[in-house]
């Protein structure tokens, strides 16, 4: 309710990309090498804009965030 546009795509970016992730033992146990050939393209795309000083906390998550918007941006001007 008190919350902006942007911090709600912001917490809805955090979340969605955790569960994404969590399809991937089923799709090993559905078909392993497929996982192994792609896994880190999969997790690659769904962690876009993150780097590894995000990963450890060394950088605010909504750095991380706007790199993935302007990705996202390049993208629709794309097309």
């Amino acid at each position: 309710e008190h919350l902006t546009a942007e911090e709600i795509e912001f917490l809805r970016w955090k979340a969605e990309r955790w569960m994404k992730c969590r399809h991937l033992p089923a799709v090993f146990a559905h078909d392993p090498l497929f996982v192994i050939r792609n896994a880190l393209r999969m997790v690659a795309f769904n962690f876009r804009g993150s780097t590894v000083k995000s990963f450890l906390g060394m950088e605010q998550e909504f750095k991380a965030f706007e790199r993935y918007r302007v990705l996202r941006r390049a993208e629709r001007n794309y097309v």
